[in-house]
């Protein structure tokens, strides 16, 4: 399914989705920990002749994600949830797909590959620990740069006062797939379910 089918049920997947889970509105606070983080803020997506743009809420722990990708007007587009043994992926029309990662069910369902086990380092800000890469940091020791996996990710801005220092946009690219992802709202783990 593209980009185009996946915006014409939105309302409905509101409803049902809106039904499954309350997300809780995140602070301006950076989390407690890396290793666990919330966030609100705003994706946009390039594949080839197609785009997307819209929010995302994304909440992760080891082990467990929980992202949102939602239209300009805040309906649900599409929920992703990680465990560590599957990905399930519920779309705007209700339709229930099912794979061992995200990328691969991202790319079959969406159209478009969202890396999640790479990005919920990356947004931090942090290599993965699970591949080699290449970094290059600022002259504040803050990563500017990587390369991993096949992603090259630009670091395009800091926020102001995160300590440790937190990504607020940062641009994810591989061919012709650009992903940039603008974090409005870190939230502490403590205060997110």
């Amino acid at each position: 399914m593209r980009l185009h089918g996946l915006r014409a049920g939105v309302a409905a997947a509101l409803m049902l989705l809106g039904a499954c889970a309350t997300l809780p509105e995140p602070t301006d606070e950076p989390p407690a920990t890396l290793e666990a983080f919330s966030l609100t803020g705003r994706l946009g997506v390039r594949h080839g002749d197609q785009g997307f743009s819209g929010g995302v809420r994304w909440t992760h722990t080891p082990g467990r994600d929980e992202l949102w990708i939602v239209s300009p007007l805040g309906q649900a587009v599409a929920h992703v949830r990680g465990e560590a043994d599957a990905v399930t992926l519920v779309t705007s029309e209700g339709q229930v797909h099912q794979a061992a990662d995200a990328a691969s069910l991202t790319r079959d369902v969406l159209g478009w590959e969202l890396p999640l086990g790479g990005l919920a380092y990356w947004a931090t800000g942090r290599l993965s620990p699970a591949s080699p890469g290449q970094a290059r940091y600022d002259s504040e020791g803050r990563l500017a740069t990587l390369v991993q996996d096949g992603w090259e990710i630009r670091y395009l801005a800091y926020g102001k006062g995160d300590n440790p220092p937190l990504p607020r946009t940062l641009s994810a690219s591989r061919g012709a797939l650009e992903i940039r992802l603008t974090i409005d709202r870190w939230a502490r783990p403590g205060g997110v379910r």
